[in-house]
């Protein structure tokens, strides 16, 4: 959130004090009583014409947050997370002779490790355990305490048996399927 701020910050900088100079600008083109007070005044009508735009952006913006609604970026991120998972246990099956694990949390830390190697650090781990993480749980998840409800396949299952969910988010459940698909069922 700080990298967004310090970014509005400094586009307001580069783009408001050009733009609230044109709007003076082209005030004066239709007004002399403009005119007047603009080469009176020229501090003061600047600030009102970056406060015009300031008022705008912020318009814009309040907008563009009610099209990614916060439901919709924990699901995502949710989704990102089994996605990972799912890397991790095809890791795991192809090290032990097909088998899948019996637990989530057989996968940390080696084979998590495997499939985020840009992500590890080798003093403290995985970065605050982060595929364990969802904004929708209840409760603080770990690698042994997973939000996910993990279910182990038959090494002969169909690609399209579901292995992982998540039932965290109120109107629907991310689901992982052993061929590597995500996607989110709704409640009906």
């Amino acid at each position: 959130m700080n990298g967004i701020m310090s970014s509005i910050i400094v586009l307001i900088i580069v783009f408001g004090i050009p733009i609230s100079a044109l709007v003076r600008f082209i005030g004066c083109m239709f007004s002399s009583e403009l005119r007047k007070k603009v080469k009176q005044h020229p501090v003061l009508h600047t600030i009102w014409a970056v406060v015009a735009v300031l008022f705008i952006a912020l318009i814009v913006l309040s907008s563009l947050v009610t099209f990614y609604p916060p439901g919709r970026v924990s699901k995502v991120l949710c989704a990102n997370n089994i996605k990972i998972l799912l890397s991790a246990l095809d890791d795991y099956k192809s090290h032990n002779n097909g088998e899948y694990p019996e637990s989530l949390s057989s996968l940390f830390p080696k084979y998590v490790k495997n499939v985020l190697p840009e992500y590890w650090n080798e003093n403290k781990g995985l970065k605050e355990d982060m595929i364990y993480k969802c904004i929708a749980f209840k409760g603080k998840g770990s690698p042994l305490n997973p939000p996910y409800i993990y279910i182990k396949p038959a090494p002969d299952a169909s690609p399209d048996t579901v292995v992982i969910i998540d039932k965290n988010h109120k109107d629907a459940e991310i689901v992982g399927c052993k061929s590597g698909n995500v996607r989110a069922v709704p409640h009906f």
